[in-house]
């Protein structure tokens, strides 16, 4: 099953990959709307049933949360399989692992002879149309979108503690389920789903996301962010908090963390200003490049 960072993820990938110059197929495993929003992204007309794509020579590409056994069993006929998700449940069928961050529970399912490639420029593959704002931030407009799709957890909390603090003119918040905050006497607007969330989103000057692939989106156009990890997740996006990006915090540290972070106008200035030099979207192609060369590598070794 793939999520919606999965999705957007593999959407990216392939522009870049078939503007290199490789003919891309998808099997597609999600829900409807997943469907849907594959379909925005222009997958569904790539779509084939993995029964059909069984050439033993073929490289597949693996971008899921989890892999059903008997889709397990029919990708490992194939020569190459080249995981790009650090969250799969079946790293051990993984020929190479590309990802910017590799947990050390993927690390232990991966076998002895598996590649792994950890860079954390492939955190940029979806960034390719995103660009770098000039912001100020005498007032804020607060953006919020978690990870995790149906399974996020109530962030009435923390929109509450967005909503009340010092000069936030609005709270845009893009959630499951509208958040229920009373006498914030702040604009809260909401969406349950958006197959452009940076439409919806064009007006924030802060972003509070989870630890997914907008948070490389929001850094890509200069915005400071909170990334709202669970406490047992590993903290996939330490580089960025490393050069003075984004802030890490756990889904019970959320409300008092934006808070802090909101009241902070001189760091939140500071946070922006890392963001718009970290020129991360001059990274969009890092790892369609890496996956070309392994396949290069392959066909050398014959």
């Amino acid at each position: 099953m793939a999520g919606m960072g999965h999705i957007a993820r593999s959407a990216s990938l392939i522009d870049v990959l078939e503007a290199q110059g490789h003919s891309c197929q998808v099997v597609l495993r999600t829900d409807a709307e997943g469907h849907t929003f594959a379909k925005h992204r222009g997958l569904t007309v790539k779509e084939i049933e993995l029964t059909d794509f069984l050439e033993p020579e073929a490289s597949v590409v693996l971008d899921a949360i989890a892999i059903p056994h008997m889709d397990a069993a029919l990708l490992s006929r194939m020569r190459r399989r080249i995981l790009i998700s650090p969250v799969c449940n079946r790293a051990d069928i993984a020929t190479a692992v590309l990802v910017r961050f590799a947990p050390k529970k993927l690390l232990n399912q991966t076998s002895d002879c598996c590649t792994i490639i950890q860079d954390e420029r492939f955190a940029n593959v979806t960034t390719a149309d995103l660009v770098a704002k000039s912001l100020s931030y005498e007032d804020l407009t607060i953006g919020v979108c978690l990870s995790a799709g149906s399974a996020q957890k109530d962030i009435d909390e923390l929109v509450k503690a967005a909503a009340i603090a010092p000069r936030v003119n609005e709270v845009r918040v893009i959630h499951p389920e509208a958040p229920r905050v009373e006498q914030a006497q702040k604009t809260i607007l909401h969406r349950a789903f958006c197959h452009d969330p940076w439409s919806f989103l064009s007006s924030v000057n802060v972003f509070v996301g989870g630890d997914g692939v907008m948070i490389a989106e929001a850094v890509a156009q200069g915005l400071p962010c909170l990334s709202v990890n669970r406490p047992e997740s590993p903290n996939k996006n330490q580089f960025l908090a490393d050069v003075g990006c984004i802030r890490v915090c756990t889904y019970d540290e959320a409300p008092g963390a934006v808070a802090a972070m909101v009241s902070d106008r001189s760091g939140l200035a500071a946070m922006h200003q890392a963001a718009r030099s970290s020129n991360s979207s001059q990274n969009v192609n890092a790892l369609a490049d890496a996956i070309t060369g392994l396949l290069e590598i392959e066909k050398v070794k014959g």
